[in-house]
């Protein structure tokens, strides 16, 4: 039996968290990757999309909304990164 599985969009995701009151967790990684390179990764705080979800907007409305907030909270992760490197490539250089 072939599985039907309906398109994943970004979504997808967000319903599922609703639907099932499951945190979303921010993750931002610097993306240095290879030989003799590390990665560097920044997990944020759990995101409960149930507390921001606003009853007087649609979903779609709700779906950009946490959209948005999700990926404000990345950038945020990842300008807390870039001042930890910064700090310690200061250091280094002292």
């Amino acid at each position: 039996m072939k599985t039907n599985l309906s398109p994943i969009t970004s979504a997808t995701a967000f319903e599922i968290a609703l639907e099932t009151d499951v945190p979303i967790i921010p993750i931002y990684t610097n993306g240095s990757y290879g030989k003799k390179k590390r990665a560097k990764v920044f997990v944020g705080e759990e995101i409960y999309l149930s507390k921001l979800y606003d009853n007087n907007l649609s979903k779609k409305e709700n779906v950009e909304k946490l959209t948005n907030y999700v990926r404000n909270t990345i950038i945020d992760l990842g300008d807390k990164l870039y001042a930890i490197e910064q700090k310690e490539e200061n250091s280094t250089n002292m």
